[in-house]
């Protein structure tokens, strides 16, 4: 049996480019193999897109649509970079995976 890749909550705000023109989203939830979308420009099932965050293009084919949520899976592997930067969350002050795993996870110690 083969389990899916552990998702993460996101609300990182992107640019999607369409076969149809570009427009704003905002990503859901993601893992290493694909995302969660809200409120991307319309487009339909088996369309390849590409994501523009950070300085950063990903490429990533349509999966389901279902009104304004969208989900699509990589067309190549991401890296730990970018997935990190597509992990963030609003008011997460820049903790992602790399600050986290080097033990800045942002929590004071108790005394």
């Amino acid at each position: 049996m083969r389990y899916r890749d552990t998702r993460w909550p996101s609300s990182c705000d992107l640019t999607v480019e369409t076969p149809q023109g570009r427009g704003r989203a905002r990503v859901i939830n993601v893992s290493a193999t694909g995302l969660r979308l809200q409120g991307a420009p319309p487009m339909a099932r088996g369309a390849l897109i590409v994501l523009h965050f950070a300085s950063e293009r990903v490429s990533a084919r349509i999966t389901w649509v279902h009104g304004d949520l969208c989900g699509g899976s990589f067309a190549l592997p991401v890296s730990r970079r970018q997935l990190d930067i597509l992990r963030q969350t609003k008011g997460s002050g820049g903790a992602g995976l790399a600050a986290r795993s080097a033990g800045l996870h942002g929590f004071r110690e108790m005394r």
